[in-house]
C-alpha cells in the first residue's frame, strides 16, 4: 500500500486530528490490497460536537 504521507498530514491537520490510529490486517501481513479495508481510529480535537462530526465527515469524504 502506497500513500503520498505529505499530502496526507496536510489534510489531518487541517481538519484538526489530534489522534489516527490504524488497526486490523492495515497493519499486519495478512493485508490484501484487493480484499482488505483499512480500520482507522479518529480523535478530531474540535471541542464542540456537532463541529466535530462535521469535521470527521469532511475527512472521510476527502480520503
Amino acid at each position: 500500500m502506497k500513500i503520498e504521507l505529505e499530502g496526507f498530514w496536510k489534510l489531518c491537520r487541517s481538519h484538526q486530528v489530534r489522534y489516527l490510529y490504524a488497526f486490523g490486517s492495515s497493519v499486519t501481513d495478512r493485508f490484501d490490497k484487493e480484499t482488505s479495508d483499512i480500520d482507522l481510529l479518529v480523535e478530531i480535537d474540535v471541542p464542540d460536537p456537532i463541529e466535530r462530526g462535521e469535521m470527521l465527515m469532511s475527512l472521510w469524504d476527502k480520503v
